[in-house]
């Protein structure tokens, strides 16, 4: 999840350079802990595939709320931290009055749920095809992952049917428009602009763009984990007496 939260932000500019650490502490580190242990408590008592695929569902959905919440107070303890000389915020102007029910509405009522379904499903479906992927952490049937990725990658123009900027993901005009200034501490800092901003590609119809950037951000991440991988093996044969 790190390194697709690195792909996103290096080069499609999404989720940005500065808050890259805290994105990955909150969906790399917390909602996948919290998802493995919740499955594992609730499997436990919920015997059979159906046991463990209504656990994956119930894991998903919540582990996805706790970093949506982690992330609501990150956002809105910032105007009780940094403020200017005259008291008006430098960083998010949105207190936790705002910043929680603005994530955790949205979330606990239609996110979180689709997050739940799609982790069920995919957990049955890989439980299915090629089971010792979950228990022996290797992947046999290489295939079905790449037909996996390919329906992803067919699917990714849906993202295209929400309107608007996500909440908490405004650019400088956007929150100027939204509070009527912009904080001092955005006015100036890190200026990085991604090769391939918004999932767009110049001169290229949206939809296709939006499609070519999916498949061009997995062709990245897997590359980097081919790479990763041999490079682990080589190390590993060296040690081997």
């Amino acid at each position: 999840i790190s390194i697709a939260l690195a792909m996103q932000a290096l080069f499609f500019g999404d989720g940005g350079i500065l808050s890259l650490g805290v994105n990955c502490f909150n969906m790399a580190f917390v909602m996948p802990f919290t998802a493995y242990y919740l499955f594992k408590l609730i499997s436990s008592r919920l015997s059979g595939q159906k046991g463990r695929t209504v656990a994956a569902l119930i894991a998903g959905y919540l582990s996805l709320n706790v970093a949506a919440f982690l992330t609501a107070l990150e956002f809105g303890i910032q105007p009780s931290l940094f403020t200017d000389s005259a008291g008006l915020p430098l960083y998010g102007p949105y207190g936790f009055g705002t910043a929680i029910p603005a994530m955790m509405i949205p979330h606990l009522l239609v996110v979180g749920i689709l997050e739940g379904l799609v982790t069920a499903g995919v957990y049955r479906y890989v439980s299915r095809v090629s089971p010792e992927f979950i228990y022996e952490g290797s992947l046999k049937k290489i295939k079905y992952a790449y037909l996996h990725l390919a329906v992803m990658v067919l699917l990714t123009p849906l993202g295209l049917l929400a309107a608007g900027t996500a909440w908490g993901e405004w650019g400088p005009d956007e929150l100027r428009s939204s509070i009527g200034f912009l904080p001092k501490g955005m006015k100036s800092g890190l200026h990085f602009a991604a090769p391939l901003a918004d999932y767009s590609l110049p001169k290229i119809h949206a939809i296709v763009g939006y499609s070519l950037s999916a498949l061009i951000g997995a062709a990245l991440i897997m590359l980097f984990f081919r790479i990763a991988g041999k490079a682990a093996s080589s190390k590993a044969r060296k040690r081997t007496p």
